[in-house]
């Protein structure tokens, strides 16, 4: 199946007219965190195309159930990172390899979590076509997320290393 990345024009205009239809009237209405979750789960089992929109659909499904079922946000964030390779589309790679590292901060896997968060940190480094301030955000979230998972592992120093990194890029 041939990936497609759409642009965010398309996009946006695309999810007016389905908020104008109602179909995503539910997800976005809503303020119960389910129906939102269950809209998702939904729009991604029914989205015909291995594309940018079922990459972004996954990497907020995964985003939405973090704090609640790991193992089904690990899953779904997985599944982003492939389609958004698939895709070549870098926004949904550095998102989705950030999100896996914090989920596996979540999991107290610290180590892992450290690994994912250095990947997404490359990632973005390497994209194309992000601005600098995008990048300098993304770095800031980036350096604090590695300095708590090296809190957790009760490696300090590496904890002051990292969120220091951070200041420089505010």
């Amino acid at each position: 199946m041939k990936c497609m990345i759409k642009p965010l024009k398309s996009i946006t205009i695309l999810i007016v007219i389905l908020i104008a239809a109602g179909v995503f009237k539910p997800a976005f209405a809503q303020t119960n965190p389910d129906i939102k979750i269950d809209s998702l789960k939904t729009a991604i089992s029914k989205h015909p195309a291995n594309d940018s929109i079922l990459a972004g659909y996954q990497i907020l499904l995964g985003h939405l159930i973090i704090r609640t079922d790991l193992s089904l946000a690990m899953k779904v964030t997985d599944q982003a990172i492939e389609t958004s390779r698939a895709c070549n589309w870098e926004n949904g790679i550095y998102t989705a390899l950030r999100q896996k590292g914090a989920i596996y901060y979540e999991m107290s896997e610290f180590d892992q979590a450290i690994n994912y968060q250095l990947l997404a940190l490359k990632e973005i480094e390497k994209a194309k076509n992000v601005p600098l301030a995008k990048q300098k955000k993304f770095a800031i979230g980036i350096y604090i997320n590695i300095a708590n998972s090296y809190t957790g592992t009760r490696q300090f120093d590496k904890s002051l290393e990292y969120g220091l990194k951070a200041l420089p890029l505010t």
